[in-house]
């Protein structure tokens, strides 16, 4: 919405990349540059299976896992966290077995 923050982010935080998908998934690499956290804005919904699903996301930067900035369990969800404090070229794993967004968010 116009001055106000949507689902998958903040108000005046540049979009550097998004992602969308269903079970797991390696989101194609973006990069941060500058200094400072970037975040991720999610959501996933698991309400197709009937049941509740998992939601992990992995940063991972040269191959190598760095955080798992996400970590949830349920039917659905949503919401924004900070993932790794510093510029790079990073790809995002998913694990999951329910259909998912994901926002990369430049930090403040």
């Amino acid at each position: 919405p116009p001055g106000g923050a949507d689902r998958l982010g903040a108000p005046g935080s540049p979009v550097i990349a998004q992602f969308a998908g269903h079970g797991q998934s390696r989101a194609p690499r973006f990069t941060m540059t500058g200094h400072g956290t970037w975040r991720i804005g999610w959501s996933y919904d698991c309400s197709a299976p009937g049941r509740p699903g998992t939601f992990i996301v992995t940063a991972i930067d040269a191959g190598i896992p760095r955080a798992r900035p996400v970590d949830q369990t349920g039917r659905s969800g949503q919401g924004l966290t900070s993932a790794y404090p510093d510029a790079g070229t990073y790809d995002l794993a998913v694990d999951s077995n329910c259909a998912w967004t994901l926002r990369v968010l430049a930090g403040r």
